[in-house]
């Protein structure tokens, strides 16, 4: 089973994903292969692979990358090895809107989650103030494409399990509702 999380840059999913992995420990993360260079502190999880473009493009040539997408100028995909492994084991990871559509087309068992901002305001301050990683500009981008992002999860909400709603005020509550949401399906088939 793959529990997707999908949401704009900066709402919070990879701290979502860090904290609800504890409370259920066999939940492993699927691992991502990336041109981006690794942020401080992906260096001590085990998710993300950064390669050069090279070898990314090499290992899509062979087939052996699959959802592969351009975000931001950077290469991410999932070996489709890793990938199959979804039908015996239960993996968190995000997943972008439009390879989540992908996703569904491989016949996968997944329950999908997304997170979205009630103001796009909330995401500027996230990017701003929390995350400093990006520039002016590459905040901008992000916040013009997470625009659309939200549009796209909003036209496709009958693929969600739920859509959370993250505020400022509610972002204390986002783990406790994934939770309530999660531990019904874990408990049943996952574990």
């Amino acid at each position: 089973m793959l529990i997707s999380i999908t949401g704009p840059s900066g709402i919070g999913k990879g701290y979502l994903m860090e904290k609800v992995q504890k409370i259920f420990p066999f939940v492993q993360e699927l691992t991502w292969w990336t041109t981006r260079p690794l942020r401080w502190g992906e260096y001590q999880r085990s998710n993300r692979k950064s390669v050069s473009k090279e070898e990314f493009r090499s290992l899509e040539a062979v087939g052996e990358l699959i959802l592969v997408q351009n975000l931001y100028g950077y290469h991410y995909g999932v070996r489709s090895c890793d990938l199959s492994l979804c039908q015996e084991k239960v993996y968190w990871t995000e997943l972008q809107i439009d390879n989540l559509l992908k996703a569904f087309k491989l016949n996968l068992p997944i329950i999908s989650l997304a997170l979205i901002p009630f103001e796009v305001s909330f995401l500027r301050r996230r990017l701003e103030v929390h995350r400093k990683t990006e520039t002016p500009g590459e905040i901008e981008q992000r916040l013009a494409l997470a625009e659309k992002e939200i549009e796209k999860i909003k036209a496709n909400r009958t693929l969600f399990s739920a859509i959370i709603e993250v505020t400022a005020e509610t972002e204390d509550l986002v783990v406790p509702r994934l939770i309530e949401v999660v531990k019904p399906i874990l408990n049943e088939g996952g574990s």
